[in-house]
């Protein structure tokens, strides 16, 4: 086991042999920044493991960001527009327009794929179909689910391609065709995700750690200011005050409210496998925007 050095001014973010370090250039100063990539410098050699400065970027977010320079090993820091962190494509406005293209691509292209190599069009097709086209669409979706109508639909449009390809189902409309295959909107599956998400933080006290915490807090009563407080569970969260777009694009923070109109019984459910099923149950069609299924 390898202990990560402490950190003074930003956050470290760990995972396998990838590291993020967080902050706001609002608190902290670039030299207080520059001091802790100074401290990884050292850490780094150190333990003997050497940063790659070949694949280390800046990601910056907010309009005010200082356009400071950094260096590591000596190297200057390249600016990137995007990244790619554990599968999921990042831009500054945490729009996910990008992933999103890119998930759909690779979607239809493994439909694509499915729809030749197969000319059953029964079950065994749309457990095919689940098992191979499904998990792409979903990968990481509680964390990226897009806001923007043109992203819903051309995720949606994939699954509508699927169900269009049973000959006998063409003419239908896709919410019955939704229906005759036993499958769920994408859209609504991914509401689901992000309630998953959302209890899995609350029920295991992520929500206690210093970097959820400025997101999700349990509310407190009146002094919210929240119009949700008065009433429902006892796990209802805080809804922060969005003045960015980016925040407003966080998909976790943009579903808070359906969290809060859960049932107590729902909410406080002993584990994540009741809690999914009790989910099962709950109507979330209300907060759907998407196009789909008011069209062929």
């Amino acid at each position: 086991m390898i202990f990560f050095t402490r950190l003074h001014h930003t956050l470290p973010e760990c995972y396998a042999d990838d590291t993020k370090l967080v902050c706001s250039l609002l608190q902290k100063s670039f030299i207080e920044v520059g001091l802790d990539l100074r401290q990884v410098e050292e850490w780094s050699k150190e333990w003997l493991l050497k940063i790659n400065s070949d694949k280390s970027f800046i990601l910056r977010f907010g309009k005010n960001n200082p356009l400071n320079s950094y260096s590591l090993n000596g190297i200057t820091i390249p600016v990137s527009d995007t990244i790619t962190d554990l599968g999921v494509i990042i831009d500054p406005s945490l729009g996910f327009s990008a992933h999103v293209n890119h998930v759909v691509n690779k979607a239809s292209s493994a439909l694509g794929w499915l729809l030749r190599t197969f000319s059953i069009r029964n079950a065994a097709l749309t457990h095919l179909y689940k098992s191979y086209v499904l998990p792409l669409l979903e990968y990481n979706s509680a964390f990226w689910n897009p806001h923007l109508l043109k992203d819903i639909d051309a995720l949606e449009s994939v699954q509508r391609r699927f169900t269009k390809s049973f000959p006998f189902l063409r003419d239908l409309p896709y919410r019955a065709r939704l229906e005759a295959l036993q499958l769920e909107s994408l859209e609504i599956r991914r509401l689901r995700a992000t309630l998953i998400l959302i209890y899995n933080i609350v029920q295991n006290h992520i929500l206690h750690s210093s970097s959820a915490s400025s997101f999700f807090q349990l509310s407190t009563g009146t002094l919210d200011v929240n119009s949700h407080c008065l009433r429902g569970h006892s796990l209802k969260l805080f809804i922060p005050r969005a003045n960015s777009g980016t925040l407003q694009n966080c998909a976790p923070i943009r579903f808070l409210h359906l969290w809060n109109d859960l049932t107590e019984d729902v909410v406080s459910a002993p584990n994540v496998v009741i809690f999914k099923r009790l989910l099962l149950k709950q109507d979330l069609s209300s907060s759907v925007v998407g196009r789909a299924l008011r069209s062929n």
